[in-house]
């Protein structure tokens, strides 16, 4: 059964982090923190997405998308963006960057499509979800270099008491920290930093996941840490 798990684990591991990209943000100094995105082909477009308080004060020139396995960054400036400095995020705070089919193509980017994603759902508060983003404790951040490495993680649906008004109309809001089965909070969870922007992925009964594909689906892209 621990083999059985292990692969498990490994096929949802390497699901999820080839279809996320990490993002590095640098200021003005060349100071730089980190964030998430996913891979999403909406039609024609190829598309990142992500949060909007994470990219909408950046021009193309101080974004970094590092997709997972590579060291290189993607090239910019990108095909379009829905929000920048000249141009504000939506309330939603759901934002998206489009990238060339060339260099999707060059850096072997896999995207999920629309039909991956599981809007308007009755989400199960006993089921846990997977996480996975680029943590921005874990990273190695230089003026000119960056090293990050991304974490995946289980969480759980915030209970509606705990929700600040402000995110009390989304579909799902996440608790942080993550608690155990206690209900205390897990203190060697990472700092939310860096999150942002990455997918939200509900993952069926491991009694569903076979050789071909790990049933790993997200249910949105982007996050709310709550608690």
């Amino acid at each position: 059964m621990d083999e059985y798990l292990n692969h498990a684990l490994r096929l949802t591991t390497n699901y999820v982090s080839t279809r996320s990209i990490a993002l590095v943000i640098r200021d003005r100094a060349g100071n730089a923190t980190t964030g998430t995105s996913i891979c999403v082909e909406v039609g024609s477009h190829l598309l990142l997405a992500t949060a909007g308080h994470v990219i909408a004060d950046m021009n193309d020139d101080r974004l970094q998308l590092i997709p997972a396995g590579e060291l290189s960054v993607l090239p910019v400036p990108f095909a379009g963006r829905s929000c920048s400095p000249e141009l504000p995020a939506p309330s939603t705070d759901v934002a998206w960057m489009e990238v060339d089919r060339r260099v999707a193509r060059d850096h072997r980017l896999r995207f999920l499509t629309l039909s991956d994603f599981k809007p308007y759902q009755a989400f199960d508060r006993d089921h846990p979800f997977l996480v996975h983003g680029y943590p921005h404790e874990s990273a190695i951040l230089s003026p000119t270099q960056a090293d990050v490495e991304s974490t995946i993680g289980l969480t759980m649906i915030a209970s509606p008491e705990e929700l600040p008004r402000a995110v009390a109309n989304y579909e799902i809001a996440l608790e942080y920290p993550p608690r155990d089965e206690q209900n205390l909070p897990i203190a060697t969870a990472p700092a939310a930093s860096g999150f942002s922007g990455g997918g939200v992925w509900w993952s069926p009964p491991a009694r569903r996941i076979n050789d071909r594909q790990s049933g790993t689906t997200p249910a949105c892209c982007y996050q709310h840490a709550v608690g």
